[in-house]
């Protein structure tokens, strides 16, 4: 059985063609708008319920709680990450949530929303630089 084979040569002049450079552009557009979508949504989501539990003064508790474990959570991922720089904003970022939980034990429980937007800032950024 005899086989033969063809050079197909007929998309090579489209390789550069304004509607393949245009086409590329959107889909990279559409990719960066769907991680940054994926990425936002979350933290947004964080906020706002950060935000309803500090409307109820009996579950303020378990906000004040979480902000203050969440320090343990960053302190361990500074010990755990190889570089300097992402290690010591992970450190600054652990010692921030135990103060914060520390003076919302009084009345300003607005502080646990700065708190709760650290953790969303760090979960968006990880979630925005992962792979697909």
């Amino acid at each position: 059985m005899k086989s033969q084979s063809f050079e197909w040569t007929a998309l090579e002049p489209y390789e550069n063609s304004l509607e393949l450079k245009a086409a590329r552009r959107l889909a990279d557009t559409l990719t960066f708008g769907g991680k940054l979508f994926r990425a936002v949504v979350p933290a947004l989501a964080i906020i706002t319920a950060a935000a309803w539990l500090i409307a109820q003064p009996s579950l303020v508790l378990y906000l004040q709680v979480s902000v203050w474990l969440s320090g343990f959570v960053f302190l361990a991922m500074a010990m755990d990450s190889l570089s300097g720089r992402k290690a010591a904003l992970l450190l600054i970022s652990g010692l921030a949530m135990f103060a914060l939980a520390g003076f919302s034990a009084g009345d300003a429980y607005e502080l646990l929303v700065v708190g709760v937007a650290v953790v969303a800032v760090w979960l968006g950024f990880s979630i925005f630089d992962r792979k697909m």
